[in-house]
């Protein structure tokens, strides 16, 4: 089959098509990967900004509630009262996880 061809061509360049598609199955299966992979990073980008936010804000309301258990804790010293439990427990929580959450903040920055 070969030689008919070529006496009816002549001799021309053989072009393989197939292995080219291959390739180019291959390489668009690559830019598919790294665009895949873009968009994971994107989207993971995005959670991270917002969970640092997130820890900031959190942050930022613990700072104000140590305030306000301090506040309460003055006032119930000043009444000669012994500080409720919930209120020390509180207070030692909210500067654990405020310090935790600037912590973590500035890791995901």
């Amino acid at each position: 089959m070969k030689d008919i061809l070529k006496m009816v061509y002549g001799d021309q360049k053989e072009v393989k098509l197939e292995s080219q598609k291959i390739e180019l199955g291959v390489i668009d299966d690559a830019i598919s990967m790294y665009k895949k992979g873009l968009g994971n990073f994107d989207e993971a980008s995005k959670k991270r900004v917002e969970a640092a936010s997130k820890y900031l804000d959190s942050k930022d309301i613990f700072e104000k509630a140590i305030k306000e258990l301090k506040k309460t804790e003055k006032l119930v010293k000043d009444l000669g009262i012994d500080i409720p439990a919930n209120v020390k427990t509180a207070l030692d929580e909210a500067n654990r996880y405020s310090k935790l959450a600037g912590d973590y903040a500035k890791e995901l920055r």
